[in-house]
């Protein structure tokens, strides 16, 4: 692999690493619109539907 390749593949991971994905966005309106309790309820429902896609692919 070529040294500019290499950055180019950092630079693009970074970025992707940066912009917050579906599942923040809509945590952080549920916090902002219905506040802490909501947001802790949306997280743990997140985390849930994850670790069924998790154990289900086993």
């Amino acid at each position: 692999m070529e040294f500019s390749n290499l950055w180019l593949f950092v630079i693009t991971a970074a970025t992707l690493l940066i912009i917050p994905g579906p599942a923040v966005l809509y945590i952080m309106a549920r916090s902002i619109d219905q506040g802490k309790k909501a947001g802790l309820v949306s997280v743990l429902g997140v985390s849930l539907s994850g670790s069924v896609h998790i154990f289900k692919g086993r």
